[in-house]
């Protein structure tokens, strides 16, 4: 039968030796194409941390590959079931983990926004339930596609930094030019800056652009209130138009 061709197989197969390579150079680029995609939407659609079962996995790998059918109840199928299953698990697994590195880097996003006491809180609620079905499991957070994490400041007091004064010049002095390297000479210093001295630069940006915003708001000039009752004023105006 034509599936008898489909993996390269010695007599005997050991699980923990299993590897991509062991499926034929012919649909093995359909296994990640094709299979697997279908797998772990299939996977996605299962309760938290369930394991697709081998018939499920033999099902989806049928419909994708029907000229290489497996049965998990013929015998001469099992050593083949066992390298289709275990890719799949690999599939499976591989894909959970890259969901849970990224879910850190999201969530360490969100609780970097938060006071210690909130992120306490939010931490037990997500936490509540079963392994199977902890409250973060079904939480979501919706992040800007194809945007580069940044550590976010709040806008201070705009400064007077044109494009006049961000570029390298030349100047003259007696008729000779001279190379004033305004702008190479921070970005030589910015290229040099290691992490440890951007977390000081952003801890103190956040610190001025904190001051700043509490100057503004105590300079803002108190709101009109316009049911008010109209101020008597201990003088009157006097009409200088000539025209009255």
């Amino acid at each position: 039968m034509a599936f008898k061709r489909f993996i390269t197989l010695i007599t005997k197969i050991k699980k923990a030796e299993i590897k991509l390579t062991d499926i034929t150079d012919a649909i093995r680029p359909q296994f990640k194409t094709k299979f697997t995609p279908r797998l772990l939407g299939h996977a996605g659609r299962l309760q938290g941390w369930a394991d697709p079962s081998d018939q499920d996995v033999i099902s989806i790998w049928n419909r994708t590959f029907p000229d290489y059918a497996l049965s998990t109840s013929d015998l001469q199928d099992k050593e083949m079931v066992l390298v289709v299953t275990k890719l799949a698990q690999d599939k499976v697994d591989t894909w959970r983990n890259k969901i849970g590195n990224r879910g850190i880097v999201a969530w360490l996003a969100v609780f970097h926004k938060q006071l210690t006491e909130e992120i306490a809180t939010d931490v037990a609620f997500f936490l509540d339930g079963t392994d199977q079905l902890r409250n973060f499991y079904y939480c979501e957070i919706i992040e800007p596609e194809d945007e580069e994490e940044a550590d976010q400041i709040q806008a201070g007091t705009p400064g007077n930094f044109s494009k006049n004064n961000w570029t390298d010049r030349v100047d003259f002095s007696q008729g000779v030019p001279q190379r004033i390297p305004n702008t190479s000479a921070i970005a030589n210093v910015v290229k040099k800056l290691k992490s440890s001295h951007w977390t000081k630069i952003i801890d103190a940006a956040r610190t001025a652009a904190a001051a700043a915003k509490h100057r503004d708001e105590a300079a803002e000039p108190a709101a009109i209130d316009v049911d008010a009752e109209p101020i008597e004023e201990d003088f009157d105006l006097v009409d200088n138009d000539s025209d009255a």
